[in-house]
Formats: structure tokens, C-alpha cells, sequence
């Protein structure tokens, strides 16, 4: 004899919602300022808002990669437009040079238009009719310098 017990013993599993409901859900928590997907509530500073931009650290770095960057382009500009026998001399007036802010590569070139046409290749200026605004200038100088202290080579700064 089969016998039904009345009512039932074991609690019923909850009610799964449906992808639409989750949805919905999702849209009035939203609405009402709870964001689970962004941890944070509406009323609270957003993680943009609250961005300040890349660390020191960061931008201390990227700096050093585009200082790089723009040397070895030089450097490649320098290769093109000069023999090694030219190179050669211009490392040894730039060693034997006493005067601060003197280089040698304009004696055989217009090493600020190669400079320039580096700025470009690294995406630095539109064309190299374009002018370098003053605030790139430092980057000029320090590129400059970095590729003189390799001699103009520049797989030496590859290695580096």
C-alpha cells in the first residue's frame, strides 16, 4: 500500500531567474545606483573620475622609452644621410670638442632636419615642415644627447 504523505518535507529550490529577469535586475540596481559589475554606487566617485593619470613612475618611463625611441631614429636618420667615414670624423671632433653644445654632425649635414624627420618617424610631428613646439624641446636635447653618448649608433642603444 502506497501511501502520500501530506505536504511537503523538504523546502522547494528557489526559483532560478531567467537571463531576461537577470537583465532586468541588472538594469534597476543600476538605476537605482548599485553597480555590482563596477563595484561602486552611483553616488560614489567613479574609478575615472577618480583617475589621475598615470603614476610618476609611469610617465618617468615612457618618457625614457621615447627619449630612446627618438634617438635610435636619429642615429638610423644619421646613418642614411652620412658615409661611416663621416660618422667616424664627427665622433672624433665630438671627443676632442671643448665647447658645450657643439656637434660635429653639422659639419657634414643639417642634423636638425634629420632630427626633425626622427620626430616624425617616432609619430612626434605631423611632417618635417611641421615646428617642434617649445615644450618638445627637451626630448630634442636629451634624444640628441643620448645618441651623441652612443655614437650615433644606433644599435648601441639597442643594447642598452
Amino acid at each position: 500500500m502506497n501511501r502520500k504523505k501530506k505536504g511537503n518535507t523538504t523546502s522547494p529550490l528557489p526559483k532560478r531567474a531567467s537571463l531576461q529577469e537577470t537583465q532586468e535586475q541588472g538594469r534597476v540596481e543600476a538605476l537605482q545606483g548599485t553597480s555590482v559589475a563596477f563595484g561602486h554606487r552611483a553616488d560614489e566617485t567613479s574609478p575615472s573620475e577618480a583617475w589621475d593619470g598615470p603614476s610618476d613612475a609611469v610617465r618617468q618611463s615612457a618618457e625614457a622609452a621615447a627619449r630612446v625611441a627618438l634617438a635610435m631614429a636619429f642615429c638610423n636618420e644619421l646613418a642614411v644621410a652620412l658615409t661611416e667615414d663621416e660618422l667616424g670624423l664627427v665622433r672624433d671632433r665630438n671627443l676632442a670638442e671643448t665647447s658645450a653644445g657643439v656637434c660635429h654632425t653639422h659639419d657634414f649635414c643639417d642634423a636638425n632636419m634629420l632630427m626633425l624627420a626622427a620626430f616624425v618617424t617616432c609619430g612626434l610631428a605631423k611632417d618635417e615642415a611641421s615646428a617642434i613646439s617649445d615644450d618638445m624641446h627637451p626630448l630634442w636635447c636629451a634624444a640628441w644627447e643620448l645618441a651623441a653618448e652612443a655614437g650615433f649608433r644606433a644599435e648601441a642603444l639597442a643594447a642598452d
